[in-house]
């Protein structure tokens, strides 16, 4: 994770995180402003947040089917799921355990139905954790996917990439689902996985000559995006399946991720960029507590949004980093990795 392919990675890794973070707290005042679109000042900025942060969750599976789909190893069913369980699962149902304690505790207080929280962790529709419902779907198929990939060539698993793309697009955008680890949904997020493998290996000195094309055509399709909005088209707007799915966000979404596989950074993130995983994990949940504190109201949205945000990424941050402590004490304490590789599960 040194090199600086690995660092542009990181990077997007970052900028992807804070990306969700944006999402999430423009989204509590543009969702009051984008069936009456106009030509002002909050509008346009918050319209404009809400486009150009789309590519960020579309990021994180091709970010996962980098790394994952071309390491062979991962064809190892049981090597894998014993390696992705205990290194993504358990972490998952601690942080969904402390919501779930969270929304107990504001139902009660506002006299709702108790049931709603649990509801939400069946379904998977609990906050933005849905994400990490579907990603156990990939997981799941994950060595079949690598299975699939090392026998045939790159130009059908390319092909089979984008017929699954035009079919995620049609269907996600024709369909709903009330639980988030629907195989469609699974398989709709399937091909940004596969895309994301496929950058793997790519010259980097001929793709960073493209920078400027690249670039171009994402304004180009911002500025489209932008246009077909303001003329009262928002059926992909906020739903958690269409909006990673629209044509003008997916291409937007393998543009910055192909962009971003183009540049050349020397820092090193990795640090940082390891902890985002928790970062994405626990920012709803600060980002609440935030806007129920009446001395951080402001009249003025934007700015609004801006301390919103960085407060929500520095906090979630610190959180994050107590948080790996303490997993890190529980598996030197009880041995927690060596006893749940050595289950009989496994063997």
């Amino acid at each position: 994770m040194q090199s600086n392919r690995s660092n542009n990675l990181d990077l997007l890794r970052i900028v992807a995180t804070i990306s969700v973070i944006v999402i999430h707290v423009n989204y509590q005042f543009f969702q009051f402003r984008y069936q009456s679109p106009q030509f002002e000042v909050n509008y346009v900025v918050q319209s404009s947040l809400n486009l150009i942060t789309r590519f960020s969750v579309p990021a994180f599976v091709m970010l996962s089917g980098y790394f994952i789909l071309n390491n062979a190893a991962n064809s190892d069913i049981k090597s894998f799921y014993k390696k992705s369980s205990y290194k993504v699962l358990f972490p998952t149902i601690l942080v969904i355990f402390i919501y779930f304690l969270f929304s107990l505790l504001n139902a009660f207080l506002k006299h709702e139905s108790l049931l709603l929280p649990i509801k939400g962790i069946l379904s998977g529709n609990f906050n933005n954790l849905w994400y990490m419902y579907m990603l156990m779907g990939l997981y799941l198929i994950t060595p079949f996917v690598i299975l699939v990939k090392e026998r045939v060539s790159r130009r059908t698993f390319t092909f089979a990439s984008i017929v699954l793309m035009i079919w995620a697009m049609l269907s996600q955008i024709t369909s709903s689902s009330t639980i988030s680890y629907n195989l469609g949904i699974v398989f709709a997020f399937l091909p940004y996985y596969m895309i994301g493998s496929l950058f793997y290996g790519e010259n980097k000195k001929v793709a960073s000559k493209n920078v400027p094309i690249k670039l171009a055509a994402l304004i180009c399709l911002f500025l489209i995006t932008f246009g077909i909005r303001f003329m009262g088209f928002d059926f992909f707007l906020f739903d958690f399946q269409s909006n990673f799915f629209s044509p003008a966000i997916v291409l937007f979404s393998i543009l910055t991720f192909s962009l971003f596989r183009s540049l050349s950074i020397s820092t090193n993130l990795t640090k940082l960029s390891t902890l985002t995983f928790y970062i994405y994990l626990f920012h709803t949940l600060v980002y609440k507590i935030l806007f129920s504190l009446s001395f951080l109201n402001v009249e003025n949205e934007l700015l609004m949004i801006l301390i919103v945000s960085i407060l929500t990424f520095l906090i979630s941050l610190i959180i994050s980093m107590v948080f790996v402590r303490l997993l890190e004490f529980i598996e030197k304490k009880f041995d927690l990795k060596n006893k749940w590789y050595s289950c009989k599960i496994w063997s």
